[in-house]
């Protein structure tokens, strides 16, 4: 499979791909949600006992009350990013979809001359091999009845 497939659209299979960076994101972000309160819970029982007797508690509150904003803004920015790497890993899944269906289409509309051809880095490449196989041997089958 040495021709190059470029592909422009990254939203091949819209519920697929929206459906997998979510489960990806969810399980994402409720790690870091019950990481960052272990560590949070953690540390302000920790630092409370310690720092009870040097800062009166308003400054107190208002250090935590920072870590907390800088801790959900953190979350915010990283939760975009793993959602944009979401659906560019899902892309290689969804892309190989694509071209599946349409050459499953294509030998049902009569096109047997087409084959699939993926990037290195696309998933489903042994299914591709295989439906090139069978292509070929229809073709074949074909030439020889005809």
């Amino acid at each position: 499979m040495d021709k190059r497939v470029v592909r422009t659209r990254y939203f091949l299979a819209k519920g697929f791909q929206l459906r997998y960076a979510g489960i990806i994101l969810l399980i994402a972000f409720v790690t870091a949600v019950l990481s960052s309160l272990t560590v949070f819970s953690t540390m302000s029982n920790i630092l409370g006992d310690k720092l009870s007797q040097v800062y009166p508690q308003g400054i107190f509150v208002a250090i935590f009350d920072k870590v907390a904003f800088a801790l959900l803004k953190n979350m915010a920015v990283l939760s975009v990013i793993i959602f944009i790497f979401a659906i560019y890993i899902s892309h290689r899944i969804a892309g190989p979809i694509h071209r599946i269906k349409s050459l499953i289409h294509d030998i049902g509309d009569g096109k047997i001359d087409t084959a699939i051809y993926l990037r290195k880095t696309d998933e489903l490449h042994d299914l591709a091999e295989e439906l090139n196989k069978m292509q070929e041997n229809l073709k074949s089958r074909l030439k020889q009845t005809g």
